[in-house]
């Protein structure tokens, strides 16, 4: 192979299939790194969890993420970049995620895409790499992610709308925590922000297994 990038993402998806860990891919226009931070902490409580250091979450740092999970890796939390089309579509298929997972579409790299439907279209690249049983996990208040075709995989969705799979309301922002509900189950958590309240298209998002 002639191409050292290419064989660097050889390697991590050869890798990837070698500690066959869970994979949890997290893509959006705002909030990946904290949403990322935030499910590895969670996941950390049970399993093993490796995560994206830092935002290495291009073409060849998320190889580099892969390629130095330890081999004892449970679950791997992988953040996802961009900047125009098919870059998210090569990191799935490098990774190959269990679940799937877009925050938001805001207006990020609108240059390149040309239009929000653009980057709706651009961040749902990340089921090309889904597997038969893949989950996608993805903000239901957003209709440009309904659109995305095929979907041959299971679906959660979650934000402030009453047909969702979880449904968050209640919200109350205090000095060091904010509180709130899903699914009437009374939540806390140690981070300031009701999203809803800023743009309609970025939304905090918590999903309770």
């Amino acid at each position: 192979m002639d191409d050292t990038i290419e064989a660097l993402q050889t390697l991590a998806n050869h890798y990837r299939h070698l500690v066959n860990p869970i994979v949890v891919g997290i893509t959006g226009s705002n909030g990946k790194t904290t949403t990322k931070e935030i499910v590895a902490s969670c996941l950390a409580a049970k399993y093993n969890v490796w995560k994206t250091i830092g935002n290495l979450n291009n073409h060849i740092g998320l190889p580099l993420t892969v390629l130095s999970m330890d081999r004892n890796c449970d679950v791997l939390v992988a953040e996802m970049g961009m900047s125009g089309f098919g870059e998210i579509e090569l990191l799935s298929k490098i990774v190959e995620p269990d679940f799937g997972i877009i925050t938001n579409i805001g207006e990020s790299h609108i240059e390149h895409l040309g239009s929000r439907e653009g980057i709706a279209k651009a961040k749902s690249e990340i089921t090309c790499g889904f597997k038969e049983n893949s989950v996608f996990i993805y903000d239901g208040d957003e209709p440009l992610l309904k659109t995305i075709e095929p979907r041959p995989f299971k679906e959660i969705t979650c934000g402030f709308s009453k047909d969702l799979d979880y449904v968050i309301d209640d919200i109350n922002q205090h000095n060091d925590q904010t509180s709130f509900s899903i699914n009437s189950e009374a939540l806390t958590i140690p981070l300031l922000g009701n999203t809803r309240q800023r743009t309609p298209h970025l939304h905090m998002h918590y999903v309770r297994s």
